[in-house]
């Protein structure tokens, strides 16, 4: 925990009132990343803006999108989110391509400095 906590702080310059998004699924990953940050929010009083993705495409993402979104009210978060509905098959490339440029929107929404969905890897 300390090594990924020590590893935001070297690669980010994050100060007081900054706007961090991060892609967060709900999952173990993207839920540990987001925990971390609001440990290190203690450090640094930063926005961390919860952006989600619901694909649509199983079960499971509406209670996805329930569970994150309930989180981030709990603990006083921005929640953002987007709901696909696709026109053509869906391609783990159309998904890509779309989650990104939501990402991007939301990045401008709040003149974010940072976007910590690629940090997953390093849990």
């Amino acid at each position: 925990m300390d090594e990924v906590l020590n590893y935001i702080k070297d690669n980010t310059d994050l100060k007081s009132d900054d706007y961090v998004v991060i892609g967060l699924s709900g999952g173990p990953d993207s839920m540990a990343l987001l925990n971390l940050l609001v440990e290190y929010k203690q450090i640094v009083d930063f926005n961390i803006v919860c952006a989600h993705v619901h694909h649509n495409i199983r079960e499971e993402s509406d209670y996805e999108a329930e569970f994150v979104k309930k989180y981030c009210e709990k603990n006083n978060l921005i929640f953002e989110m987007t709901k696909f509905s696709y026109e053509e098959k869906f391609t783990e490339s159309l998904g890509h391509k779309m989650r990104y440029e939501f990402f991007n929107k939301i990045i401008n929404k709040y003149n974010a400095n940072t976007c910590l969905q690629h940090i997953m890897v390093m849990i």
